[in-house]
């Protein structure tokens, strides 16, 4: 008999050696699996690209475009990423001035290249999100040229789409018939809810065709559908809002400065020419003209002109995000969330629309009321309302 008995004396390393194999082995496809999300090329694409958003922000332009380079290298289905194209749409927009035949390049290219590379399923609204850059920076054939290239014909888009192509046309206007039929598209589409916008887009269209008095009808429901939208998610905002029931014009007949409220009940004359919007909104007013200024409901007077450091503070929406309205708490006529996109700056085209449609047809009385809104709420240029 042994004094070492080999069965039991060999059985414990060897266990000791399958227990170090499997710590080391599980370890490293720990380490491998990360390694791997991390050079797989749609996710390192996207490493490239948020350093490259870190070199444009250190102002280092040209590292930002090599960097930008190697992410479309490494994946082309970069291009369905939305940073990708807001950064290389800052870098051209960044140039002062911007070269004409290099928009045009850019925008070639991008078309190009979101129909060959973007993922299917991320094409149309990469597209949307590229065409809403142009369209801030008012380069509005360039955004619609985007869409007209990127988007799929008319019956297969849904009710936003077709909105947002019809109301890019009337803005560039260009193709106005076509962006009719478009809008009617949307209407008529089953999915659709809200319809305040696409009112807007129609009156827009009506108008630039010279059909304003059509165009007059679905200016009138865009916003009287806008302020019922609003006020199902925030009464109290929608009235601060001013809607067109709260206030009327009436004749300054006691010599108040334009644009305090005022309370009268005398009548109100019909001024005889049309006016632009400063001088419709009383800027260069006497303050003993006999033109009508507004009467406001006396419960929201003290609200709506209260000074602006004892409002608080609102948060404001960017394009690309969704307005959620019964989140807001509206502040002093002067910064109630003024971003593109949202409500007030929304509220403000559909009047500014509606008043331009007002002047077209001779109303310059009921324009003025719109007029009085926009100035109220400090939009006394046109520059912006499109």
């Amino acid at each position: 008999m042994s004094e070492h008995p080999h069965l039991t004396a060999s059985s414990h390393p060897k266990r000791n050696w399958y227990l170090t194999v499997l710590i080391v082995g599980s370890t490293l496809f720990a380490v491998g699996g990360v390694f791997r999300a991390l050079f797989y090329g749609p996710v390192h694409a996207r490493w490239l690209v948020a350093h490259a958003a870190n070199e444009l922000a250190a102002q280092r332009v040209d590292s930002a475009v090599s960097w930008l380079d190697k992410a479309y290298s490494s994946s082309a289905d970069i291009t369905s990423d939305h940073d990708y194209w807001r950064l290389r749409f800052e870098i051209l927009s960044g140039k002062n001035p911007l070269p004409a035949d290099e928009l045009e390049q850019f925008v070639a290219q991008a078309v190009e290249s979101i129909n060959n590379d973007a993922n299917q399923a991320y094409r149309n609204d990469v597209a949307s999100r590229l065409s809403q850059l142009l369209f801030n920076e008012t380069y509005f054939k360039q955004a619609l040229t985007v869409l007209e290239k990127t988007l799929p014909p008319l019956e297969q888009r849904t009710a936003s789409e077709n909105n947002e192509i019809a109301y890019t046309r009337s803005i560039a206007e260009q193709d106005l018939d076509v962006a009719l039929s478009e809008i009617n598209r949307a209407l008529q589409d089953p999915s659709t809810t809200r319809f305040s916008q696409f009112f807007d887009t129609k009156a827009w269209i009506l108008f630039k065709k010279g059909e304003s008095e059509k165009a007059l009808k679905f200016a009138n429901a865009a916003i009287k559908e806008w302020y019922r939208e609003i006020a199902a998610a925030n009464a109290a905002y929608a009235l601060l809002l001013l809607p067109d029931d709260e206030f009327s014009l009436v004749k300054n007949k006691d010599g108040f400065p334009f644009p305090l409220p005022f309370f009268d009940e005398s009548p109100i004359d019909e001024p005889s020419t049309s006016k632009s919007l400063e001088t419709s909104v009383g800027l260069n007013q006497n303050p003993q003209s006999k033109e009508p200024v507004v009467r406001i409901n006396p419960l929201l007077e003290k609200e709506l002109f209260r000074p602006k450091s004892s409002a608080p503070d609102s948060d404001s929406t960017s394009d690309g995000e969704s307005d959620n309205l019964a989140t807001k708490t509206p502040k002093q006529s002067g910064g109630i969330g003024r971003d593109r996109g949202s409500p007030l700056h929304t509220t403000a085209v559909l009047r500014y629309h509606r008043a331009c449609i007002l002047d077209d047809l001779g109303k310059y009385q009921l324009a003025q009321k719109d007029y009085f809104w926009l100035h109220t709420f400090g939009f006394t240029k046109d520059s912006d309302l499109y």
